[in-house]
């Protein structure tokens, strides 16, 4: 794997936030119980292990899980919790190869990417049947779907030779157009990035961000019409890291995501649809990142704590903060609970790493 490749992969598997402060925040110990779960064939060593990645109204799990030997498998995982998993054909099996989905839409239609025999990554459409489709952009060194909306619309990003990102809209009938926020950057880990599952809301609205030639982020939302409106949250940091980083967007074209200031702490912000702009910290904790937020405003995301240990919250749309941790999230640094997805009920899914390094999907009713 080149040096390339292997900084875009580790890109593209990212889908964290960070957040800001709010004054009136109310924290409180979540309630209910938490579940735990491992995909059948899930590795056991250090970076193993499997990672839920966004859950439908229905209870339908999807996420990704890596073996033994380091490859990356596709699973579904059923509400009454049975486990299937699946492997895109042309997916490699070599250490980090493999099939990787990234969203799921209500009818059960997912999107994502795989990695093949020789690195190169494509994305991919797979139907509830099980039906795929190769999605390649033209002239691109790596295609990531990453979005998919009920009517069977998909957003994604691709890196071309030079190293730079660009943003692409796949329509339901297949045709695909590219774009560029103004202002991204064209070397080398600059350019236009829309993360991965919650992007695309069913308006076919976009969110993500862009960097700059210097090194700097700023968020952005594309309109269905191809107009896009770039945007920086006040406090933002202004080198190369910092920044603000849209990260979902909900049926009203409300935008949540995260902000690194001028001393890089992360710090979350919500964005409505007109553009006015609310900014929260989870309290007394020096990162925070928003990573969704569904249609009647509620988020969820994680926070990094004084020890270096990740663990979730929820943002009620009043404002209320609650913090949880999955069973047997680990207490080292770098280690703990990540939301990644809620669906419409309040059901949350992510994953967690144990002090073993080991990753574990789990589901918060």
């Amino acid at each position: 794997m080149t040096t390339k490749q292997s900084a875009f992969l580790a890109a593209v598997r990212r889908k964290g936030a960070l957040a800001l402060f709010l004054a009136l925040a109310t924290l409180a110990l979540a309630g209910g119980a938490i579940t735990t779960f491992n995909a059948p064939g899930a590795g056991k060593g250090s970076g193993q292990g499997t990672q839920a990645f966004d859950i439908i109204e229905s209870g339908l799990i999807q996420g990704f899980y890596f073996d033994g030997s380091n490859v990356a498998h596709g699973f579904l995982r059923t509400s009454g919790g049975k486990i299937s998993s699946f492997d895109v054909l042309g997916a490699g099996q070599l250490m980090f190869q493999g099939t990787f989905p990234a969203a799921l839409n209500s009818f059960g239609t997912s999107v994502g990417y795989y990695v093949d025999g020789g690195y190169v990554v494509h994305g991919f459409r797979r139907s509830s049947g099980g039906t795929v489709t190769n999605i390649n952009v033209a002239g691109a060194t790596g295609t990531i779907a990453g979005n998919i909306n009920r009517t069977g619309e998909i957003a994604g990003f691709y890196i071309d030779s030079a190293g730079a990102t660009h943003g692409f809209f796949r329509a339901s009938n297949g045709t695909v157009l590219t774009f560029d926020a103004p202002g991204a950057g064209s070397g080398n880990g600059q350019g236009t990035v829309i993360p991965l599952s919650c992007c695309l809301n069913d308006s076919g609205e976009v969110t993500g961000f862009y960097v700059d030639s210097t090194g700097v982020n700023h968020g952005f939302v594309r309109a269905p019409s191809g107009a896009i409106t770039t945007f920086d949250v006040p406090g933002s940091g202004t080198v190369s890291g910092q920044g603000t980083l849209g990260e979902a967007i909900n049926s009203d074209g409300t935008v949540v995501g995260n902000y690194v200031d001028e001393m890089s702490r992360s710090h979350g912000f919500i964005r409505a649809s007109d553009g006015s702009l609310t900014t929260f910290d989870v309290p007394d904790n020096p990162h925070t990142f928003p990573i969704y937020i569904t249609s009647t405003g509620e988020i969820t995301g994680s926070y990094q704590d004084k020890r270096s240990v990740w663990n979730g919250f929820v943002r009620k749309p009043n404002g209320a903060i609650i913090k949880f941790e999955a069973p047997g999230a680990g207490t080292q640094p770098g280690h703990g609970t990540f939301p990644t997805s809620e669906n419409s009920l309040g059901a949350i899914t992510g994953y967690s790493i144990d002090d073993n390094g080991v990753v574990h999907g789990f589901l918060r009713p």
